[in-house]
């Protein structure tokens, strides 16, 4: 659209060029146009932390990290109603003879930083029946949610906020929007479960169908369990209301979610060698409030509260349900000094020990939003040629209860159903640039 309005603006003014050679040009452009849909963008992210770990009654130890991020977008918009999106993320800790990062666990193998694959990270497509509806399909964006944008002074990159389920999911999604610019979105989310063996030989095929789904294991005797997996679907029901221009905020942004995931299979080992086998239930509630340049005073705030929920059965005798809610607030200031314009923000999070977060993602190495206690961080963001983002920062995490699955076996095989506590300290002095184009 751009290079056309240039075309106009260039014949327009050269009266020499006759009324059917514009045309014939404009004409040709947008069909070059319309044969190159596709759009290209990138994230670039350098990152260092001076990550210390502080063991109670312990001596601290310190480590130097150097890691990077690059992912590479595709959009495109084939039809009003029609469009593709996609996404390609690696990552990787620089130069590293070692194991990856300490403390994170995550499951999404763009991030984590132990070498360089690539790896789809978003891939749907967005149809359009009516106006107001989309159907998506694929994997959907259901990572780097709000708040993550905030410190980093982006744009919002995910749908889910980020107490949520910090995890990548494949589905399918719908989603409402009330027409004549209401700011009120509704969507739903809908990611089908299964747990679906490999099937090896032509007889297994036959014998069992295709729709087989046992689980084998084998306990402490060496004797195989059959574990048939009752999984059930998960669901995401959510509000988006947004308003602009507002007297009370240049930007307001409230969103409501609810997520329910039942009989999700698993198994483990105690200390003794038993075998444990089971199901899981989990739900979350997550309320997020977002309010940009408050009565144009350059103050931002972000409030988000979770209540979660993690029901186990894991046998008769062993079931339980572990309930815990996490808050966490955010203030941001953008300062005006000259050309220098840096954006102060402050983040907050409490919690109890029957919190229970899936961060698959986490930028900071020992998994921020999922500390079950209290942490902090404090950064200041500076724009850079328009593109890049300079942020300076200190985080710290002071769990009250070990963070993990909650089920463990104690030194006698003993089940414990409840956190470990512990006055352990994780701390990192971290420096980034970032692109984004």
């Amino acid at each position: 659209m751009k290079s056309i309005v240039m075309l106009l603006a260039a014949a327009t003014s050269t009266p020499a060029l006759a009324q059917d050679d514009l045309e014939k040009r404009v004409e040709a452009l947008e069909i070059e146009v319309s044969r190159n849909p596709i759009e290209f963008g990138a994230i670039f992210d350098s990152r260092y932390d001076l990550l210390s770990y502080t063991p109670e009654g312990g001596k601290k130890d310190t480590v130097n990290l150097n890691r990077m991020l690059f992912s590479l977008n595709m959009s495109a918009n084939l039809t009003p109603k029609l469009s593709l999106h996609g996404r390609y993320t690696m990552s990787k800790v620089y130069i590293n003879y070692g194991d990856p990062h300490p403390g994170a666990i995550t499951y999404a193998e763009g991030r984590t930083y132990n070498g360089s694959q690539a790896y789809m990270e978003r891939a749907y497509a967005n149809y359009s029946p009516l106006e107001g509806l989309t159907f998506s399909f694929g994997r959907l964006p259901t990572v780097d949610g709000p708040p993550t944008h905030v410190p980093d002074q982006t744009t919002r990159q995910g749908s889910y906020p980020k107490l949520s389920y910090a995890y990548i999911l494949d589905g399918y999604g719908m989603t409402y929007e009330i027409p004549g610019n209401s700011g009120l979105v509704f969507r739903y989310i809908y990611s089908p479960q299964g747990w679906v063996d490999q099937i090896t030989t032509d007889t297994d095929w036959k014998t069992r169908g295709p729709n087989y789904q046992s689980h084998e294991v084998k306990d402490a005797d060496g004797n195989v369990v059959k574990v048939l997996p009752d999984v059930s679907d998960l669901h995401t029901f959510m509000l988006d209301y947004n308003i602009l221009g507002s007297a009370i905020a240049r930007d307001i942004n409230i969103i409501g979610i609810y997520i329910q995931m039942n009989g999700a299979p698993y198994d483990t080992v105690d200390n003794d060698g038993n075998l444990l086998f089971g199901k899981y239930s989990h739900s979350t509630a997550t309320g997020y409030v977002e309010l940009v340049d408050i009565a144009k005073s350059g103050i931002s705030l972000n409030v988000s509260h979770v209540v979660s929920m993690l029901k186990d059965d894991v046998g008769t005798d062993r079931n339980y349900t572990l309930n815990g809610s996490a808050s966490l607030v955010g203030i941001g200031y953008q300062a005006s000094l000259g050309s220098f314009r840096p954006f102060l923000y402050g983040e907050y999070l409490t919690s109890t020990k029957g919190y229970h977060f899936y961060d698959d993602i986490p930028e900071e190495p020992f998994s921020f939003y999922s500390t079950r206690g209290t942490a902090f961080q404090l950064s200041v963001t500076h724009e850079v040629e328009h593109y890049g983002r300079l942020k300076l920062g200190y985080a710290r995490c002071q769990p009250d209860y070990q963070w993990g699955y909650p089920i463990y076996a104690d030194a006698d095989g003993n089940i414990v159903t409840e956190s470990a506590k512990t006055k352990d300290k994780m701390d990192s002095i971290y420096a980034s640039f970032r692109v984004d184009i």
